[in-house]
């Protein structure tokens, strides 16, 4: 059984989102969990290895994975099969679930005697299940895992097993390699002492950390890492350290895989400095350095490239001298190590002596920096004033040209300053400066527009500890318009939107988490008033930032050209006729109202009042006017960037009211990805999903090399986690944008892919 379904176990005792089964999937089937009179498992055992004093039981996550409950014990026929008559579950989410004998050391596996994925039941045809008739459904098990030869590592066969270790062992999850790990985190005595609030522990990373702190029998050794951490710490030879270890493949055809630089290596890497390493920071809660990173064999050749690609995360490798027997066998191990290890951290953990080695002119990214930067502005206009000031309007404040947060102060020099602090979400800092409207940015001095401003590189091992790098720049000019100009676009709402087919309605609503009454845009297919269609009902997609849907607004990239390219593909024949609802986010609060936990620092998450704000206002105003059909099914809700999280926390909040997810560029990255990690911690979900990325969502500068990279895996994760969360393969899809960017435009070249796969043409008859 997997971490996340394990994770999923341990949820079950929250209080549980109550919702309603759907009682068909848009191909017609039936969960067999959606019915009130229940149904029957049958099971053929093929090995014939069970029997009434080993009888099967079934262990899911309707009762907490417990392998061996009375409750879930099946009976044997009298044709030698095992059935089990289940009710109609209590809780509301799909059944997930394995057959053992009693323990999860007796497990079902397959013929070759390897695992197996959760078993889930299969939808059915109404139309074969008699009413009232518990329909059964049957499964066959090829083996046992009890039949295999012993393991010789038996401390992996449970991860949650009590640690023998000296002092305080911690387990910490992270994605590495697009699947939940444990890392097994020791921390220091005395951490969590007033005393040492400001105190700053250097980090030791550990490969094949399932040795760190134990004996492991398949490798035949432990390092000893916390006996030894213990024992320097009393002694006061070494900077108290955190020690993480990182628990890896035992097989050397995986261990190939995984720490081989032609293999996934470089991918480990990425994952540790851009998931793991936040994970721990934020997890420890205190200021952390680079120390160390050990490795041994092939694991070793792979600490060595990880110090040397990111010193500022590693510090220093250590491989140790000999080894007993050769990688091929194996993880390799040597008795000598431990002592190895005691002598190399009592050196480069010396109380006094800096932590790793930051090599001298180390490039960094100020945003990217852990203090933050004071950004400095010259005004060449002389506009700026004390009632006029700078503000900055970047992609980390949702693009809102007069946030309060991003004021500048005046300087006694006549300049302008703030304190600007890391990036929320790994990505780089885009931004203009403006006087707080875009209305009044800035521009060159021949008053033309300019791109959007990044900044320089900075040299982080010329700074001092605790130091931040001021950045200085100069505005040339503000266009700051006169009161005559023509603002029409930004200042009539009720301006006629131009659309290439079909019809464009706007259907006023108000409320909100910020309360306000706003147009909802609503665009009709070709046809939909035709007498001929005047009984026809339509399928509905509800799309945030519904401002960029239909048009083109001044100082966006682009729009999503929804209805050009719903209008070619009706008329293609190779979607069927919908409906597309434009749902404008609030502009400058817009990150209040799209995110459903606090993942930016001082923006208040209000997600849940949006939800039910679309549930309670929109869709009902939306769907009295418009012929909706019926169903979830018929309801799919999507977005982009922060509006797919939006959409995503709707879908697994009321999964009764949406059946699909349209989920482009997910922004899933803030705080060490602690989006992913809550939507892990959800239950009910959509049936179906479809999630698009670019390849450089964050641009194509060589230096967004690491974030481009994090924002494909964070995709690959969500679906491999929409898979966890029950969404069957073919009812899921990642699309990858090659060079695409974070942008309407690339929004808007997938467009056509998610329409086909959400929206297909219905079958004759339907």
């Amino acid at each position: 059984m997997t971490h996340a379904l394990r994770r999923i176990a341990l949820s079950l005792a929250l209080p549980l989102i109550a919702l309603v089964l759907p009682a068909r999937g848009q191909d017609g089937l039936i969960q067999p969990e959606s019915l009130e009179q229940g149904f029957v498992i049958v099971v053929t055992d093929k090995s014939g290895f069970a029997s009434t004093e080993s009888p099967i039981l079934l262990a899911s996550n309707h009762n907490g994975w417990n392998p061996n409950d009375p409750t879930q014990a099946l009976s044997r026929r009298s044709d030698g099969k095992w059935q089990i008559v289940r009710p109609k579950p209590t809780l509301d989410s799909r059944l997930t679930f394995k057959f053992t004998r009693g323990s999860w050391e007796t497990v079902e596996v397959d013929a070759q005697l390897q695992e197996i994925e959760n078993r889930l039941l299969p939808r059915l045809d109404p139309g074969s299940i008699k009413p009232g008739e518990a329909p059964i459904i049957e499964f066959t098990i090829d083996s046992w895992k009890d039949r295999r030869p012993p393991e010789p590592d038996l401390h992996r066969t449970d991860p949650y097993r009590e640690l023998e270790v000296t002092g305080d062992v911690r387990r910490v999850e992270s994605v590495l390699l697009g699947k939940s790990r444990d890392l097994l985190v020791w921390l220091p005595p005395g951490m969590n002492e007033p005393a040492n609030a400001d105190a700053t522990y250097p980090i030791v990373w550990i490969l094949d950390g399932q040795a760190a702190f134990e004996l492991v029998p398949a490798i035949g050794g432990e390092w000893r890492a916390d006996e030894i951490a213990m024992e320097l710490c009393d002694a006061k030879r070494i900077t108290p350290p955190i020690i993480v270890a990182v628990p890896g493949p035992t097989k050397p055809g995986d261990r190939e895989s995984e720490y081989g630089l032609s293999g996934h290596g470089s991918e480990l890497i990425r994952d540790l400095v851009s998931n793991a390493a936040p994970r721990i920071r934020r997890a420890a809660g205190v200021h952390t350095s680079p120390g160390l990173i050990v490795g041994a064999g092939i694991a070793g050749t792979l600490a060595r490239a990880a110090a040397a690609s990111h010193p500022e995360v590693f510090g220093t490798a250590f491989v140790p001298e000999r080894m007993e027997r050769p990688e091929s066998e194996g993880v390799p191990f040597d008795p000598s190590w431990p002592s190895q290890l005691g002598h190399t951290m009592s050196i480069s953990l010396a109380p006094g002596r800096p932590s790793g080695t930051i090599q001298p002119a180390v490039m960094k990214e100020p945003e990217l920096l852990p203090g933050g930067f004071m950004l400095v502005v010259t005004d060449r206009s002389g506009k700026a004033n004390e009632s006029r000031p700078l503000h900055i309007g970047s992609n980390h404040n949702g693009w809102n040209p007069g946030d309060p947060n991003r004021r500048l102060t005046p300087r006694s020099d006549s300049k302008w300053q703030i304190e600007l602090p890391p990036s929320p979400d790994g990505s780089r800092l885009a931004f203009k400066i403006t006087l707080g409207s875009w209305d009044t940015v800035e521009v060159t001095a021949d008053m033309a527009d300019i791109a959007n401003r990044e900044l320089p590189l900075i040299d982080a091992a010329s700074l001092r500890p605790g130091e931040k790098p001021v950045i200085e720049i100069t505005v040339e000019q503000f266009r700051d318009p006169p009161p005559d100009s023509d603002v029409r676009l930004r200042l009539d709402p009720n301006r006629p939107i131009p659309v290439a087919g079909g019809t464009l309605r706007r259907v006023e609503v108000a409320g909100g988490p910020i309360p306000v009454r706003r147009d909802i845009l609503v665009w009709l297919p070709p046809g939909y008033d035709d007498p001929s269609n005047a009984d026809r009902r339509y399928p509905i997609l509800y799309l945030h930032d519904g401002q960029n849907i239909f048009e083109k607004l001044p100082h966006v990239p682009g729009e999503w050209k929804a209805d050009e390219t719903a209008t070619r593909l009706i008329d293609a024949g190779k979607i069927e006729p919908l409906i597309i609802v434009g749902i404008p986010s609030i502009g400058i609060r817009r990150l209040e109202e799209y995110v459903p936990v606090e993942v930016f620092d001082g923006v208040p998450a209000r997600g849940s009042q949006h939800v039910e704000w679309l549930v309670s206002e929109v869709i009902p105003r939306v769907e009295r006017v418009c012929r909706v059909r019926p169903g979830a099914a018929n309801r799919v809700v999507g977005g982009s960037s922060l509006g797919a999280v939006i959409a995503l926390y709707a879908a697994t909040e009321r999964p009764d009211l949406f059946g699909a997810v349209l989920l482009e560029s997910p922004a899933m990255l803030a705080k060490g990805a602690l989006l992913l990690h809550y939507f892990d911690g959800r239950d009910t979900y959509p049936t179906r999903a479809f999630v698009a990325v670019g390849t450089h969502e964050v641009g194509h500068d060589p230096s967004d090399a690491d974030r481009n990279a994090a924002y494909l895996q964070s995709a690959r994760d969500l679906l491999a986690l929409l898979g966890v969360k029950g969404i069957a393969e073919a009812d899921r899809t990642l699309v990858i944008g090659q060079d695409a960017v974070h942008n309407e435009d690339a929004w808007a070249a997938r467009f056509p892919d998610a329409l086909q796969f959400l929206f297909p043409p219905m079958l004759a008859g339907n």
